[in-house]
Parts: C-alpha cells; sequence; structure tokens
C-alpha cells in the first residue's frame, strides 16, 4: 500500500473541505521559509553588507520600503526568492509587486544580483526575526 504523505492529506483536506478549490494560505502552507540559525546569522551580517536597513526595517515601521517584520508569513517563500532574485522585472510582471511599487511611491528596490545562498540566508534572518517579539 503507498504511504499517504503530509501534502497528500493536505490535498485531500483541501478538496474535502473547500469543494475542490484551494486557498493562497493552503497552497503557501508548504513554501515558507524554515529558520536556519547558522544561515540566519550570515544573512545578518549580509543586510549589513548589502545597507538593507537603509531602507526596510524589521519591527521598526515603514521607511523608503517595507518594514519586513512577518514578510516570510505574508508572502511565499518562491515569491520572496523571486522579488529577491530580480526585483525591477518583478515589479514589471507580478501583481502583488506592483502595488508595492505603487505605495512606495514609484520606488523599486534595484537588484543587487544576490545569489541563491545569500537569498536564504537573508530570507533566514527575516523568518528569525519575525518570529521574536
Amino acid at each position: 500500500m503507498p504511504s499517504i504523505t503530509k501534502l497528500t492529506l493536505l490535498t485531500l483536506a483541501t478538496v474535502v473541505c473547500a469543494g475542490g478549490a484551494t486557498t493562497d494560505a493552503r497552497a503557501q502552507a508548504d513554501d515558507r521559509i524554515t529558520v536556519d540559525d547558522k544561515l540566519a546569522d550570515q544573512g545578518g551580517k549580509l543586510r549589513k553588507i548589502k545597507a538593507c536597513d537603509g531602507c526596510h526595517t524589521i519591527g521598526g515601521g515603514r521607511r523608503a520600503a517595507p518594514d519586513l517584520m512577518g514578510a516570510t508569513a505574508r508572502r511565499s517563500a518562491s515569491w520572496l526568492r523571486e522579488w529577491l532574485k530580480n526585483p525591477p522585472e518583478m515589479a514589471k510582471s507580478d501583481e502583488v509587486a506592483k502595488q508595492m511599487v505603487k505605495e512606495a511611491g514609484g520606488s523599486t528596490m534595484p537588484n543587487f544580483r544576490l545569489k541563491d545562498e545569500e537569498i536564504e540566508a537573508l530570507l533566514s534572518f527575516i523568518a528569525r526575526r519575525s518570529e521574536k517579539p
């Protein structure tokens, strides 16, 4: 008998409870950042090197760009990765990104040409900071 995975059960529950329609929250449940303390430490250093705090706070309110507190809960990991990979390109095609740019008065985050491991480190750092009060 094949084993039933957690994802399979979640999918079945979604179909039964929602009449076949999935919600963003359920679809994103398996697309979250898991905090890795070593990566988060690297992300904290990278945040200083790239001067992210010039535009972003984490729990300090909005500056020129959104406060990142809870960003890893508000957006899926795949969305955040895509955004950090090339914000100007995503701002042209993604509706959420377009709205963020509009709210920032037309300013778009520059492309810092982050490597995949840098993106993971930053996301782990943001997730860890978001867990703390």
